[in-house]
């Protein structure tokens, strides 16, 4: 081990649950690993993911301070000279971490549910934002990441400082407003066959509404059958706007419209089959309309 640390605080007002916290654990290793990998290559190196790893080293009581530790061993083995200092790999982590969030937050304050974008991130990286963050918007508080270094002979006043990044509870929350909007436009699949078209529910699952496979709900959109199809939402945004709506004891969903984008898969015969929504502009209530 080097002597550099990564240190993660978690300071919440609420109990964790430990299997939050090991997921947002586990989607930071995860994404130093992408890290790291990737900046082993770009400097013409090679490396296997699975030698990427961190190490768990203390963990103090109050909020949840953690710090965890890299190999000396990765370091060594797969990075072309002159190795660079942990403690600079570990700023640098915590340089993209926070671009990352900041980048969200951006993503939630620039665009809107409906409006469709050019995503920086995969679905995978997105993904992982979003368990890392999630044990904080569950329980409030903040959020901080650290790079300090212990001296051969630790003193009195404990690790040196590098880099201190820290996310407010306000912070956390626009970020995963953003994610929810960054995973959206991830899962756009591309021009919907119809635009802006209306559909109302004919029938609704007590389950929760799907992206794919079989499924209870189904929709009239009449500008393109007069036949109720089976609807399958492809936003996971989308998907809990209707879960809302289904469980709100003061909505009534069969008085409801619903403004989408939509494709139409159709059979060998080119008979519709079941509506694809990509986008749910907006939800207009019947006395609305009147």
């Amino acid at each position: 081990m080097s002597n550099a640390r990564l240190e993660i605080s978690l300071n919440t007002q609420k109990p964790i649950e430990l299997i939050d916290l090991a997921i947002s654990f586990q989607a930071l290793a995860l994404e130093y690993k992408r890290h790291l990998s990737d900046n082993i290559q770009r400097e013409g190196g090679r490396v296997d993911d699975a030698d990427v790893k961190l190490y768990l080293t203390k963990i103090s009581k109050g909020s949840v301070l953690a710090e965890v530790a890299s190999s000396v061993i990765v370091f060594g083995q797969y990075y072309p000279y002159p190795m660079p200092d942990h403690i600079v790999a570990f700023a640098k982590f915590i340089q993209d971490i926070e671009t990352g969030i900041d980048y969200f937050k951006a993503v939630s304050r620039n665009y809107k549910s409906s409006v469709p974008h050019d995503p920086k991130y995969t679905k995978a990286v997105t993904r992982r934002f979003k368990n890392l963050l999630d044990v904080v918007q569950k329980t409030g508080g903040s959020y901080g990441l650290r790079s300090i270094e212990y001296s051969d002979e630790q003193t009195k006043d404990g690790p040196k400082i590098h880099l201190t990044v820290k996310f407010s509870k306000e912070d956390v929350g626009q970020a995963m407003e953003g994610i929810l909007i960054e995973e959206k436009a991830l899962e756009y699949t591309g021009e919907a066959d119809h635009k802006r078209v209306s559909m109302y529910f004919y029938q609704t699952n007590t389950d929760d509404p799907k992206s794919s496979g079989p499924t209870a709900d189904k929709a009239v959109i009449k500008s393109i059958s007069e036949k109720a199809l089976k609807v399958h939402f492809v936003s996971d945004l989308d998907q809990q706007k209707i879960r809302y709506i289904l469980d709100n004891k003061n909505e009534n969903p069969f008085r409801l419209n619903f403004v989408v984008d939509v494709n139409v898969e159709v059979n060998r015969h080119r008979i519709p089959i079941f509506y694809r929504v990509i986008n749910v502009h907006e939800i207009i209530r019947e006395d609305e309309e009147e």
